[in-house]
């Protein structure tokens, strides 16, 4: 009987989210490299009149022109705020700056005659959405430009220069993440169910096939270490002047295409960011910091020894001379976690791995403990004492250390 009665809430549970409201939501950006501008659209199509009202972050610095091209409706700006109240379907059409650079003049999204590398979630604005019934969004978004343009994404394709932006965890289906425009060469292949794209300006050398091969090799790793995997990766290669780094996005990441894919100490860039990518795990806290940047770090280095691109004589050298760059350090619970403040959460990260592995018979580690963080996301340095010693079923010596004191507060 109880039984039988779950399996009835379950399927009632179901068949109400399958028949939520919706309402077609498509996005779409115009390139035109010859004046360097782009506009934006937002259109509303079947099932706008369940969206009352939606409330745009879009900074005149960024979204300096806004106006309602087709359909019914008000909209109005007020400082950084768009406030746009449709009746029926409709088109919101808006300009839209691409460029932007880091303090140090290099360009961490860039747009050029031949090529546009950008993040989505700063070229369509975040909204604050107000609907009936509970409806949801069935988002696409799509782009239109030159004709030898061409346009890659984290989403799967639907048709042509379409793309399907399914996010279960949002009513409003936002395009976010790493996305690429333009004269470009694309590398792909598919690894266990995921589809690994490579993508760059065509006609630069990127390195395509060597991320690639790095990539087929460490993906079973990294299934093994962080859970399930996103059904695309979008890696997008960027060439000077884009900034000299990496970061990540949803289901993507930008990386330049001078840095190495395994550094010199044995860590890898692409790796690295891969674990900000998969786990999506960050710092409750600006003093929390410490943990995605030395889980990403660690991981860079522990993928390639798994991998067998190094051997354990080698991951103990990289570690001892995380150990000697991170020997100054004596906190972890600084604002923004940077070089050697990283490299002495790597060695942390690695003791404790051991340490709880020593204590379950090689039952648990530190794989254990991510894939429950990955769940969180979100996470404290509090939470992260607390899980690893309900895993480890008892204190933890590598995390009783001033390392991880929290900072006091300031009066």
């Amino acid at each position: 009987m109880r039984l039988s009665h779950w399996l009835w809430c379950l399927l009632w549970l179901s068949s109400t989210l399958l028949a939520a409201p919706t309402y077609e939501l498509e996005f779409n950006l115009q390139f035109k490299p010859q004046d360097h501008q782009a506009f934006g659209e937002i259109r509303l199509g079947a099932g706008s009149d369940r969206v009352v009202q939606l409330d745009l972050a879009m900074d005149p610095g960024r979204y300096p022109e806004v106006e309602l091209i087709e359909g019914q409706g008000s909209v109005k700006r007020d400082g950084k705020r768009v406030l746009w109240r449709p009746q029926g379907p409709s088109v919101l059409r808006y300009r839209v700056v691409i460029d932007q650079r880091r303090a140090n003049g290099a360009y961490r999204a860039r747009y050029t005659d031949q090529w546009a590398i950008f993040r989505a979630d700063h070229v369509f604005p975040a909204a604050s959405v107000t609907v009936r019934g509970g409806a949801r969004s069935r988002s696409h978004v799509s782009f239109r430009g030159p004709k030898d343009w061409h346009f890659e994404t984290p989403y799967p394709r639907a048709k042509d220069q379409r793309f399907r932006v399914d996010i279960p965890a949002r009513g409003f289906d936002r395009p976010v993440g790493w996305m690429i425009a333009g004269r470009i060469h694309v590398r792909r292949d598919v690894y266990d169910g995921t589809g690994i794209y490579v993508v760059g300006p065509r006609d630069l050398e990127l390195r395509r096939m060597e991320m690639l091969a790095l990539i087929g090799h460490t993906i079973p790793h990294m299934r093994d270490a962080f859970g399930a995997l996103p059904d695309k990766l979008l890696l997008v290669i960027g060439p000077e002047p884009m900034w000299r780094g990496g970061l990540s996005g949803p289901n993507s990441l930008f990386m330049h295409a001078d840095r190495p894919l395994i550094s010199t100490n044995a860590t890898s860039t692409l790796l690295h960011e891969l674990t900000h990518v998969i786990t999506r795990i960050r710092g409750a806290k600006p003093s929390d910091d410490w943990l995605a940047e030395g889980l990403a770090e660690y991981y860079g280095l522990e993928l390639v020894r798994r991998s067998g691109g190094i051997t354990q004589d080698r991951f103990d050298a990289a570690l001892k001379w995380q150990r000697n760059w991170g020997k100054s350090i004596k906190s972890l619970r600084v604002a923004r976690s940077r070089g050697p403040t990283t490299a002495r959460a790597v060695v942390l990260l690695a003791e404790l791995d051991r340490e709880m592995r020593s204590l379950t018979r090689g039952e648990v580690g530190l794989d254990d403990l991510v894939q429950r963080l990955r769940q969180q996301r979100s996470v404290s340095t509090e939470d992260f004492i607390k899980l690893a010693e309900a895993l480890a079923e008892g204190p933890l010596e590598a995390l009783d250390t001033p390392l991880l004191t929290a900072p006091k507060a300031k009066h």
